[in-house]
């Protein structure tokens, strides 16, 4: 799959769904940079996937690489997925939380993951929850989370990207 889609990219470097795919195939293998380099090629073609945003977030805030992490970006990436979706996405909060904490910000990291834990709960994704309940115990001991390779917690499923006027 890898090669396809990069093939695809060579032909147009502008595929918005092959980098999509290319970041999402390269993050479970465990490589984050190169996960982040296709988001961020995707962003640039696409600026409203919320879904790239949340998982080129994620990387950025948690990655065990230090040279990887980008605590000031991550919050910016994942405040705007959260106000492109609403504030109803838990998988976006639990992101948020994890951006918050690389930055230092423990009380909003906690803040943001009580809020995510809420929303697993009320769409009854539990095992989600209790991911974030033991992130959200690791910033109440101010300390960031940062895992290897591959993410601990169910991404946000794609949504079709939102036009400036339908934001509002």
């Amino acid at each position: 799959a890898i090669r396809q889609f990069q093939r695809s990219l060579k032909i147009r470097p502008d595929f918005v769904a092959a980098h999509v795919k290319l970041g999402s195939e390269f993050a479970s293998r465990g490589k984050a940079a190169e996960a982040a380099t296709h988001y961020r090629a995707a962003l640039r073609h696409d600026p409203d996937r919320v879904d790239v945003m949340n998982d080129l977030a994620w990387i950025l805030a948690t990655d065990s690489a230090a040279k990887l992490r980008d605590g000031a970006n991550a919050v910016r990436l994942a405040v705007r997925a959260r106000d492109l979706t609403h504030s109803g996405e838990p998988a976006i909060f639990d992101t948020l939380a994890a951006a918050y904490a690389e930055m230092g910000r423990f009380s909003d990291a906690v803040s943001a993951a009580e809020k995510a834990i809420a929303l697993y709960a009320a769409a009854g994704r539990n095992e989600s929850g209790r991911q974030t309940s033991i992130r959200r115990d690791r910033y109440r001991s101010g300390q960031p989370w940062w895992e290897h390779p591959q993410r601990s917690v169910t991404p946000i499923t794609p949504s079709p990207p939102v036009t400036p006027s339908s934001a509002r």
